[in-house]
């Protein structure tokens, strides 16, 4: 069994670009862009993240929370325009109406507030995903590692060490690129 993974493995090699590979990474990352069964991949790398769900979930719910409050900030702000625009206009009328100075500092301690929160809420949910991708990521190389340990020792003496640890660590990391 683990010959013919092995068989396997050097036919899609060679298939992929036409031939044995030389050369560097980049030409085996171009060759790595597409997988044969797209749905197939897809299903295997969700199966990574479905531990992880429900703090990615947490993670959507907190970054669209973080949206809310810096969207709601510039309505808060229009009140204190508002009433600086009225203030000017007075003024320019001939009539004395003083700056509601209580107002301004009110809308700037609720200004200060909601920026801190949604950036606040911003550096969690980044933080939360930044693990749930080390973790998965540390799954994943895991798992190519107990791969590589069933491989027969016929295996590597036919594929150059090199071209092993190129394509194990290219992939993981292909994947971890597109993700951040």
């Amino acid at each position: 069994m683990s010959e013919k993974k092995a068989a396997q493995f050097n036919q899609s090699k060679s298939t992929m670009t036409g031939g044995p590979r030389h050369g560097s990474g980049m030409a085996l990352a171009a060759a790595m862009d597409k997988p044969k069964d797209f749905n197939k991949t897809v299903k295997r790398i969700l199966k990574y993240f479905l531990p992880y769900l429900p703090v990615i979930i947490a993670a959507c719910i907190i970054a669209g929370l973080s949206t809310v409050f810096a969207v709601f900030s510039p309505k808060v702000l229009s009140s204190a325009i508002t009433s600086i625009e009225q203030t000017v206009e007075g003024r320019l009328g001939g009539i004395q109406i003083p700056i509601d100075y209580p107002l301004i500092f009110q809308v700037i301690g609720i200004l200060s507030g909601l920026y801190i929160v949604s950036a606040g809420l911003l550096v969690a949910q980044q933080r939360m995903m930044a693990r749930v991708l080390q973790n998965i990521v540390k799954n994943m190389r895991a798992h190519v590692q107990q791969k590589l340990t069933r491989l027969p020792l016929s295996f590597f003496d036919k594929v150059s060490h090199g071209e092993i640890l190129s394509r194990a660590v290219g992939d993981v990391e292909n994947i971890v690129v597109r993700f951040r």
